[in-house]
């Protein structure tokens, strides 16, 4: 059963769908889509809220994208590209994942998929670099015939099946050169986890995990809840980075996870604070911004300890 949320949002995406099919499918503006949103009944607050949904449902295709996990990039995707269809970065990002599990099963359609995807990208941000890459990759792999497609294919396959059998005789022949004295086991060793930790001890707020690259300081400014539609926790926190190496930060991603009291995960999210093209972080400059990240339904304010910010990327020129 659907709670008020999720009903809010269909309501939206259905007066959504009539409104394109009006317009016979013209992107429309960041603007029109939260007009569509307010003449489905949406308040302010409901609006802010179906964002965070988008947010997340992005944040998990990307996921599944570092892993190689198409199908379930693409599916995260089209649950973005619902509420933010003419968003160029989840339409290229599920032209990319369309793109990849076509290379790897050569199925027609995912190949027809990527193609329109990455177009409808182009429409409405004609500089993006991804999508041009993805149209004039699959306009040349369809220009070869079949038959010198297979015979890329096989070459390809033949020098990986090289490559894993010098791997293999490698390994035996350093097994065999290894005398019974020498060839000691490992030892096994168990990783503690944060969840498995007791109430007791636990830290309160913000904690920031050390990056490799230690020059960049994270400090909390501000921390809020609200209740959002559906009967929703959502947490904003304002954190200030402060960039304190010598060279600018061009762009910054960071992993924020949430956990309970009792030291189990609430939910994980990405943000870019810095994204490519952005105004860089030039030396001892500092810049605020907010995380907002609604909870899952159930979760409240209360049962919330604290919250842990790791660096995901940072690249500095």
């Amino acid at each position: 059963m659907m709670d008020n949320s999720d009903k809010m949002i269909e309501a939206y995406i259905s007066k959504l769908f009539e409104v394109q099919q009006a317009r016979e499918n013209q992107p429309l503006t960041e603007q029109e889509l939260k007009e569509v949103a307010l003449g489905a009944g949406m308040t302010e607050a409901d609006w802010q809220a179906a964002q965070e949904v988008a947010d997340a449902h992005n944040a998990r295709a990307e996921g599944f994208l570092t892993y190689q996990n198409w199908t379930e990039a693409i599916k995260e995707y089209e649950q973005t590209l619902r509420i933010r269809p003419h968003h160029p970065q989840p339409l290229a990002g599920i032209a990319y994942a369309f793109k990849q599990r076509w290379q790897a099963k050569q199925q027609p359609q995912d190949r027809e998929n990527a193609l329109a995807y990455a177009r409808k990208c182009l429409q409405v941000s004609p500089e993006n670099a991804q999508s041009h890459m993805i149209v004039s990759k699959l306009a040349n792999e369809q220009s070869l015939p079949p038959r010198k497609r297979r015979l890329k294919t096989q070459k390809l396959l033949l020098i990986f099946g090289l490559i894993a059998f010098g791997v293999c005789a490698w390994i035996l022949f350093q097994n065999e050169e290894m005398t019974p004295a020498t060839q000691v086991p490992k030892p096994m060793t168990v990783s503690k986890n944060i969840d498995q930790t007791a109430t007791k001890g636990l830290p309160d707020g913000l904690v920031v995990v050390p990056s490799a690259k230690g020059y960049l300081q994270v400090a909390e400014v501000k921390s809020t809840f609200k209740t959002l539609f559906g009967n929703r926790t959502s947490h904003h926190a304002t954190c200030s980075f402060k960039n304190t190496g010598q060279n600018a930060i061009t762009e910054l991603k960071i992993a924020v996870t949430w956990y309970h009291k009792n030291g189990s995960a609430i939910v994980q999210n990405n943000f870019y604070v810095l994204k490519s093209g952005d105004l860089p972080l030039s030396a001892g400059a500092t810049k605020e911004y907010v995380i907002k990240q609604s909870f899952p339904q159930g979760t409240s304010q209360e049962a919330y300890q604290y919250y842990r910010v790791k660096v995901a990327r940072i690249t500095s020129n």
